[in-house]
């Protein structure tokens, strides 16, 4: 009896104990709303230290579910065809692909994106934004809670080409 009773003490604890997950298992839509070309890479980087950044702001309306992010001085080709975004989930991450099509990588620019995402519940998420143009420089990755916090902004340094431009 002794033997039979710790199996079921054990599996009564176990799962009593695990919580429950509140990852997204919805998918998530977006799309590239706006797109402007960003001067300073025609007219000479600026000097301060947010020349030599890629920018994302973000902001979130929970009523309509709806994340929109804007990424600053976002690095592509000067003359491509066109630039568009994927964006996917898995788990409660947002992966926002940034791509250029028939692009010249010769010839960088700098351009502004803005991005909404809909079907996005209030809750804590790790936000991918995939560049073309990277290098060596450190990815976009940043933790949002958005069940607490509707709005931020922050900075990534890129001390490379084409963001620091040499004068």
């Amino acid at each position: 009896m002794r033997l039979l009773a710790l199996p079921i003490l054990l599996i009564a604890l176990f799962t009593s104990c695990q919580k429950e997950s509140t990852y997204s298992t919805s998918p998530v839509s977006g799309k590239l709303e706006q797109l402007s070309e960003n001067g300073s890479s025609k007219s000479g980087a600026s000097t301060d230290s947010i020349g030599y950044s890629a920018i994302i702001s973000y902001s979130y309306n929970a009523a309509l579910q709806k994340l929109t992010i804007t990424h600053k001085n976002a690095c592509f080709s000067c003359a491509p065809d066109s630039i568009r975004c994927h964006v996917t989930n898995s788990g409660n991450s947002i992966m926002v692909e940034e791509r250029e099509y028939n692009g010249n990588s010769s010839c960088l620019c700098l351009y502004d994106l803005k991005v909404e995402v809909d079907g996005v519940t209030p809750d804590v998420y790790l936000l991918h934004v995939i560049e073309p143009h990277l290098g060596e420089q450190a990815p976009i990755r940043l933790n949002l809670d958005l069940a607490h916090t509707s709005s931020g902004t922050l900075y990534f340094p890129r001390p490379d080409f084409p963001w620091g431009l040499v004068k």
